[in-house]
Order: C-alpha cells, then sequence, then structure tokens
C-alpha cells in the first residue's frame, strides 16, 4: 500500500471519534431546528476531534516503535497495514474517554418531556449581553466595585461572593439591544413594545427603572427601554439543593450543583411572576456570570417569554418542588 492510501485511510479512522460525538444530539445542540441536522453536527465534530485524534495516534506508535526498535521495519513491510492500527487505537480510546467523561448520559433540561410543566424555573438567557458591546454604565456602592474589579481581600478569605447596590439609572447603547435584554450581572432590560406585553399578561412582581441611551440620535429618539427590577426575593433554597463554592487561582465561583434547583412547595403560597434568589451565585470572574441573584419566574412568564420574545427553553431551568414534611419530590403537571 503506497504512503497516500495510507495516510487516507488514518484520516479516515480519526473520524471516528466525531462521528460519534455527532450522533449525541444532546451534547450538541443547535438552538435553530432548521440547522439542528447530523450532518451539521457531523462537520463540526469531526474537524474539531481529527487533529486530537491524530496527535494521540503518536502515543500507540511511539510504544510500538520502542518496543520492536529492532524488528519495526520489517514487521511495517511483512503487515501493510500494521500503521494503521495506531490510529485506530487512538480513535477508539477518543470515543471510551468521550463517553466516559464528555458526554452526559442526562438529557438536557429542555429536552425532556415534562419541561412544560413545572411551576417554576431559573431565568438564565445563553444570550447576554456584557460590558464591552453594550457601552454598559452604572455606579455599584461599596463594598463592590464591578466596574473596575476591586473586591475587599477579607471577603476572599471568607469564600463569598458579594455584590453591591446599583445607583441611578442603566446607561447602555440601544444599538446592541433587544426586546428582551439580559447582562451578564444580572440586570433585566425590555423595550417599550415588550413592558407592553408584560402588562396585557398580567405578570408581576416586578417595577420598571427607565434606561438611558449612551449614543442618542435622531433615527431612535422615540425608542425607549426599561429596566425590570424584581419586587420579590425567594426564600432559601431546599436543603436538597446542592450549592458549591470553589476557588480558581484567585476567582471564586459557586453554583448549584449540576443545576439541581429545589424549592419547598410552600413556596407557592407567595410566589410572583418575577422573582430572585436569596442566594448570590456566579463567579467574581464572569463565567458563566458575574455574582447575582437569580431570576426565578413562573409557568406563565416563563410561556409568555418563550411565545411572544422568541427565545429558547435552553434558557430556562425547571425548578423542583419538593414536599415540606417528607422531602419528597413532587410531581408538578399541568391537568
Amino acid at each position: 500500500m503506497d504512503d497516500f492510501s495510507m495516510v487516507l485511510l488514518s484520516v479516515l479512522i480519526s473520524t471516528i471519534p466525531g462521528i460519534y460525538l455527532a450522533t449525541k444530539k444532546h451534547f450538541l445542540i443547535i438552538p435553530n431546528p432548521k440547522y439542528d441536522l447530523f450532518a451539521v453536527r457531523l462537520f463540526y465534530c469531526v474537524l474539531s476531534l481529527i487533529p486530537l485524534t491524530l496527535v494521540f495516534t503518536l502515543i500507540p506508535f511511539g510504544f510500538i516503535l520502542i518496543v520492536f526498535f529492532n524488528s519495526f521495519p520489517h514487521l511495517a513491510d511483512e503487515f501493510a497495514y500494521l500503521n494503521l492500527l495506531c490510529p485506530l487505537l487512538s480513535a477508539t480510546s477518543m470515543v471510551f474517554l468521550l463517553k466516559k467523561y464528555i458526554v452526559s448520559a442526562d438529557v438536557p433540561f429542555e429536552l425532556r418531556p415534562d419541561f412544560m410543566d413545572h411551576e417554576l424555573y431559573v431565568f438564565t438567557p445563553h444570550a447576554q449581553l456584557n460590558g464591552v458591546n453594550s457601552n454598559y454604565l452604572r455606579t455599584y456602592a461599596p463594598p463592590y466595585d464591578r466596574e473596575n474589579f476591586v473586591y475587599p481581600k477579607k471577603r476572599y478569605q471568607h469564600k463569598e461572593l458579594i455584590i453591591g447596590k446599583q445607583i441611578g439609572d442603566l446607561v447602555l447603547n440601544f444599538k446592541y439591544l433587544n426586546k428582551i435584554n439580559y447582562l451578564h450581572t444580572g440586570e433585566f432590560v425590555v423595550s417599550e413594545d415588550a413592558l407592553e406585553i408584560f402588562q396585557k399578561k398580567n405578570l408581576t412582581g416586578y417595577q420598571t427603572q427607565p434606561v438611558s441611551n449612551s449614543k442618542k440620535s435622531s433615527s431612535d429618539s422615540d425608542i425607549q427601554y426599561h429596566q425590570i427590577i424584581s419586587l420579590h426575593t425567594m426564600p432559601a433554597f431546599s436543603l436538597k439543593t446542592v450549592v458549591q463554592s470553589e476557588t480558581h487561582y484567585t476567582f471564586l465561583y459557586t453554583h448549584v450543583l449540576n443545576d439541581n434547583f429545589y424549592y419547598k412547595s410552600s413556596v407557592m403560597d407567595n410566589v410572583f411572576d418575577f422573582n430572585v434568589t436569596s442566594e448570590i451565585l456566579g463567579s467574581n470572574a464572569g463565567n458563566p456570570y458575574y455574582p447575582q441573584r437569580l431570576w426565578i419566574v413562573s409557568k406563565k412568564a416563563m410561556r409568555v417569554l418563550l411565545k411572544e420574545f422568541d427565545l429558547h427553553k435552553r434558557d430556562f431551568i425547571p425548578i423542583t418542588l419538593v414536599d415540606d414534611e417528607n422531602n419528597e419530590t413532587m410531581e408538578l403537571c399541568t391537568s
């Protein structure tokens, strides 16, 4: 077999991990159903994994070369396909590692059949604005200055995320805003049209605060945006919710394990369409967002946001309600 054919076969074998990953519809989710196809996933997965698989090929090749150093040229002549053993071992090893450590066996929340049946959801849109792209200006009172990323040293020692109090109105570049806007630091901004829909649907639990345009022009003089501010803070999570804090280098990360949020069922006696958590979650590195109280929305608000503003199910994390007395999960389904 000539060298070109050998190299071609090695590359073809190296596509096996990418093909495996592309078959896992829950791993690479494309929000637009039109493009959520196997062929599209295959393109991205194969191109991403071929180089890595070929690099891993050097490990078995080096091992065989060392063990059979003296007889390797003879073996390669006698067994023309011996060189293909290395990419094959690399590809199968990659599939094993992907299956064991990368590809989750759990079905994403948005693809579960009971997704629409929960009473409460965490609202964390994947599309978020940051300070650079939106000319995001705001002032926060001590002890936390987000603008300059200043944290009191003592707070690091206590491993505690902190947030300050917003002073004044938000100043944003309206050029980057949509009807619904979510900022990395948790601020929720909507257009005048969106606010009218909120009012028409009788959504509760919020007040509004005006937003100023950092680059006002005559063409957008009539555009108005409002910051949505929650009037209700939720009680603490149920004890079933595992909140973890981890320190990486100098950055503190506080998150809910596997995004499994639980509240006692009694919270439904005093809940609104828009609420925020009493806990502060996020990281002072801004990944996936800066420290903030997460938004908790009702089933009604979730459906309005999905239907009226073309948001995606992946922007919501369903919350499980547990019984107050025996802490058993209640299945909340619509009749």
